[in-house]
C-alpha cells in the first residue's frame, strides 16, 4: 500500500510538470506581434499611364489599374475623382488601395480632354497672336502640357511611387534606404512625392 501511494504521489508530481511545461508553451506562442513583424508597406498600384489625353466626347475607361500587397495579395482599386468627358480641360484622378493592415497607397494621374478635332481645325492660327496653351511657368519642363502634370520621364524608370504626406516615410519603409527614395517634380517643378 504505502508502495502504490509512492507510485501514485510521483505520477501525480510528473502530470502536473508536464501539463506546467505544455502551458508554457503555449502561452509562448500568443504573443502579440514586435513592431517589425508589423506590416507597413502598402499596395503597389500598376499604373500604365499617368497621363492620359482624349478628345471631347471619347470616353476612356479608367479602371485598369490592379493593386498587389506583399502580405494581402491582389487588393481593390478604387477611383476617386472626376471627368467631364465632353468640357475640355484637365481632370485629376487617383488611385488608391489598401491592404488589410491599413496602408494606404494613391497614385493621382492626368486625364487632358482635348478640343474635338474639327473645331480645333476651324479655328483660324496666328502665329504671333497664337494662345500657349499647357504650363506658362518659366521654370517649366514641357511648356505644352498642364504645370502639375507628372512628366512620364520623371516616373518612367521607378519600380514604384509614393505620394502624399508620408510619402517619404513609406518609400523608406519600402526600400530600407533613404538614399534610394528620389524626390519627384511635377512640371513646374513642385514637389509631387517619391519614387524607387
Amino acid at each position: 500500500m504505502n508502495l502504490l501511494n509512492k507510485f501514485g504521489s510521483r505520477l501525480i508530481k510528473t502530470s502536473a510538470l508536464a501539463l506546467v511545461l505544455l502551458l508554457c508553451g503555449c502561452e509562448a506562442t500568443n504573443e502579440e506581434p514586435t513592431a517589425s513583424t508589423q506590416d507597413t508597406t502598402p499596395p503597389w498600384i500598376d499604373v500604365k499611364q499617368y497621363h492620359i489625353e482624349t478628345i471631347a466626347g471619347n470616353v476612356v475607361d479608367l479602371s485598369g489599374p490592379t493593386a498587389y500587397d506583399d502580405v494581402d495579395g491582389v487588393c481593390d482599386v478604387e477611383i476617386s475623382g472626376y471627368v467631364n468627358w465632353d468640357e475640355p480641360g484637365d481632370y485629376f484622378v487617383v488611385y488608391k488601395a489598401s491592404d488589410t493592415s491599413g496602408n494606404l497607397q494613391e497614385v493621382p494621374i492626368t486625364v487632358t480632354v482635348l478640343e474635338p478635332e474639327d473645331q480645333a481645325s476651324a479655328t483660324p492660327q496666328m502665329d504671333d497672336q497664337q494662345v500657349i496653351q499647357g504650363c506658362s511657368d518659366p521654370n517649366a519642363k514641357d511648356p505644352t502640357k498642364s504645370c502639375d502634370t507628372i512628366l512620364n520621364s520623371e516616373i518612367e524608370s521607378f519600380a514604384k511611387l509614393f505620394y502624399g504626406p508620408q510619402s517619404l516615410e513609406q518609400c523608406i519603409a519600402y526600400t530600407e534606404d533613404e538614399e534610394a527614395c528620389i524626390p519627384i517634380y511635377t512640371n513646374d517643378n513642385n514637389f509631387w512625392g517619391y519614387g524607387a
